[in-house]
């Protein structure tokens, strides 16, 4: 079972393979940021899809637009 696109396992796996004793500059820094704000997304976009299936089948929405109404209403 994959849990990740290609794109973002490729990304995982190069973070996974940093080695944690040698000094990284700004810019790699800023790199792996922007490379776990990706992962990061897209972690919560498939959990919010499992969300919005297991309440649509349990008849607690009927809609994506309702999901998200519910979900991030708050967030605004």
């Amino acid at each position: 079972m994959e849990f990740f696109d290609k794109h973002t396992q490729e990304l995982l796996n190069c973070l996974l393979v940093l080695d944690q004793d040698a000094p990284i500059d700004v810019q790699e820094v800023a790199v792996i940021d922007q490379l776990l704000e990706h992962i990061e997304v897209s972690v919560r976009t498939t959990c919010d899809l499992i969300r919005f299936k297991c309440m649509k089948s349990a008849g607690m929405v009927q809609s994506i637009d309702e999901f998200l109404e519910l979900f991030y209403s708050e967030e605004e």
